[in-house]
């Protein structure tokens, strides 16, 4: 199986599939505009070849077109079995336009939620071509519901945590990290979200 993936590279959610897809084997291609040096670095330092695109892909209807254009023909090179693209507006859109199949779509969030005018156009335009679409919610999967449409075939999928990194402490550490973090006996409560309305 080979999968192009698609998105904005500075956050970690592309990078993160990309390495997680390549331990199960599967053959990934990853293309996206590169703005985010830690996460860049995490594919280079996997030999990942990052295939860059128009830096104004989002800006402008010509830097979106530059976009389509720039997918038709990362397409074409690496002749993949499937098209994974994140951030519906942007990637979504462009893979939709540039005629992915199939084509499976990871909305974020703000992208649906936060959508303008022209970004909800473009989003509906991806959400009736694509084949998949997934998030991170039910609320969000409602939001991206097919327009006209109740056949649209969508998957919950959470982030998960790595379990090797992220793992329960034994009585002795969580003493320890208590006493050198000055928490008392209580509960303690973690929210690592920004605090801002669209969380």
């Amino acid at each position: 199986l080979r999968v192009l993936l698609l998105g904005p590279l500075g956050p970690p959610h592309v990078a993160d599939q990309a390495l997680a897809l390549r331990e199960r084997g599967i053959e990934v291609h990853v293309g996206g505009n590169a703005s985010g040096a830690s996460f860049d670095s995490a594919l280079a330092e996997a030999g990942f070849a990052v295939s860059g695109s128009p830096e104004n892909a989002r800006a402008t209807p010509w830097g979106m077109a530059a976009t389509v254009h720039w997918t038709r023909r990362l397409m074409a090179e690496v002749e993949p079995d499937l098209v994974h693209a994140h951030w519906l507006p942007g990637f979504g859109f462009a893979a939709a336009a540039a005629g992915a199949s199939p084509l499976a779509l990871t909305a974020w969030g703000s992208d649906v939620y936060r959508a303008t005018r022209a970004q909800k156009l473009a989003n509906r335009y991806a959400l009736h071509r694509a084949d998949l679409v997934m998030a991170d919610s039910k609320d969000l999967l409602d939001a991206c519901g097919a327009p006209d449409s109740n056949d649209l075939r969508s998957e919950l999928i959470q982030w998960g945590a790595d379990l090797r990194t992220f793992c329960p402490a034994d009585a002795e550490e969580r003493a320890e990290l208590r006493r050198r973090l000055g928490l008392g006996q209580g509960p303690v409560i973690l929210s690592p979200r920004t605090l801002m309305p669209v969380y």
